[in-house]
């Protein structure tokens, strides 16, 4: 008789640290007017659930903008899955399989929780939008009779 064990779950506490990160930040640091974020260190372990909490004006949008490219760090590295990732836009990190989820006050009531949270997603696989007409044809070439429309000679 045989038996085998179902694979350990990277979410178990003992192979939390063996597995790579999901996503991982090293030292990041971003600086406006003023120093936003120092030395700052993240890893997201596949099958975990995180929450960014702090005052306002702490740095968690602006390291999530950085984790999705819509920011860029002064210094530090980001890596996704073991492998080095430096998303230079959101559509970058989108590809990677990386979306931004903010919190917005504009969510769409319709909509369930699941398809609010999947609208990232979908709108980076729409393709881009065209003008609702096209543009009006060209003024034939003057041919003569005299001024505009409604002025009087």
């Amino acid at each position: 008789m045989t038996s085998s064990a179902a694979p350990a779950s990277a979410a178990e506490p003992g192979n939390r640290e063996r597995t790579p990160p999901a996503i991982a930040a090293k030292g990041i640091c971003k600086s406006f007017a003023t120093q936003v974020l120092r030395n700052v260190d993240l890893r997201v372990t596949p099958g975990t659930i995180h929450g960014l909490v702090g005052e306002n004006g702490a740095g968690k949008s602006t390291l999530a903008k950085i984790v999705v490219g819509l920011e860029q760090p002064d210094s530090g590295s980001l890596s996704l899955a073991g492998a080095p990732y430096q998303p230079r836009s959101a559509s970058d990190s989108l590809k990677a399989g990386v979306a931004l989820c903010a919190q917005e006050l504009s969510l769409i009531d319709d909509l369930s929780i699941a398809d609010n949270l999947l609208l990232p997603a979908s709108s980076a696989a729409r393709p881009p939008r065209r003008p609702p007409h096209p543009p009006p044809p060209e003024a034939p070439p003057n041919t003569g009779g005299g001024g505009a429309v409604g002025e009087a000679r």
